[in-house]
């Protein structure tokens, strides 16, 4: 969950939709009702939740960071905190078995 649901959940809660005007104008986040009902994102219209991280730019520069998590793996490559050469490389993480991020499986 993610603080992008909370408009879509509030909305979905008291039964609001968009103006259609509005429809296709993109929106971050989801309803989480269906996971407060005991459903799993995989249950979800949506499938399982995937998501961007971090600073996005066109040219990619890889010191100011970015990422991909989709389920519980995510991929980073850059960092904005951290200088040491090895933050700079692409690295990938199971967050089920490594929620510190300190085994990068990526080699």
């Amino acid at each position: 969950v993610l603080t992008d649901d909370f408009l879509p959940t509030i909305m979905d809660a008291v039964g609001v939709k968009r103006p259609p005007e509005q429809a296709s104008w993109a929106m971050d986040g989801r309803s989480i009702i269906p996971i407060l009902k005991g459903k799993s994102w995989g249950d979800t219209p949506e499938g399982v939740r995937s998501f961007g991280i971090g600073y996005y730019d066109a040219k990619l520069q890889i010191n100011n960071g970015w990422g991909y998590r989709h389920g519980n793996w995510k991929y980073v490559e850059g960092s904005t905190s951290c200088v040491d050469e090895s933050c700079q490389k692409a690295m990938l993480f199971d967050l089920e078995n490594d929620l510190g991020e300190r085994h990068d499986l990526s080699s």
